[in-house]
């Protein structure tokens, strides 16, 4: 009887434990402060400013870089190689130099397991990526990358989100 119990209550467990699963992303409608997010510029890029109100960010690039990966807004995701997300999120820009944002989930320096090009346009867009991150060689933990060294000007991002789909 009491070995019953126990099965029922670890079967129970789990399927409450299924529907509470941490979000992938966290803070993304950019809540005060930013973090987990980091948002960097690297090598000679211009200093990068930012602004955060009403569930949106606004990155303003005094210049491009003429690279995508020296201006990132970066996040680590818990995701696994082979199984298949959904990446959501919206995003416009007043730019004056570039038109697309890359987006990009690393394990490491080169180290690529998703990579796609999202065109930027100056209204709101509503964007879904399907995101199947593959086996790379990388010692370090997935990264979701929006990678901004190419653009001139202010993007803006709202709502993202990742959810495994299977």
């Amino acid at each position: 009887m009491t070995r019953k119990i126990f099965c029922y209550s670890v079967l129970i467990g789990a399927c409450v434990g299924l529907g509470s699963a941490e979000p992938l992303i966290k803070n993304g409608e950019f809540e005060k402060p930013l973090a987990p997010w980091k948002l960097f510029s690297i090598k000679d890029t211009p200093a990068t400013d930012r602004a955060v109100a009403d569930g949106v960010l606004t990155i303003k690039a005094a210049d491009a870089s003429g690279k995508p990966g020296n201006r990132q807004l970066i996040q680590e995701v818990a995701v696994e190689a082979g199984r298949t997300y959904s990446l959501s999120f919206d995003i416009k820009g007043d730019l004056e130099k570039g038109k697309e944002v890359v987006v990009v989930v690393t394990t490491g320096p080169g180290k690529f397991a998703y990579f796609n090009r999202v065109p930027i346009t100056a209204d709101w867009t509503s964007k879904k990526l399907r995101i199947t991150p593959k086996e790379t060689d990388g010692t370090d933990a997935p990264t979701l990358k929006f990678l901004l060294g190419d653009l001139k000007g202010d993007v803006s991002l709202r709502k993202v989100s990742l959810e495994a789909t299977e």
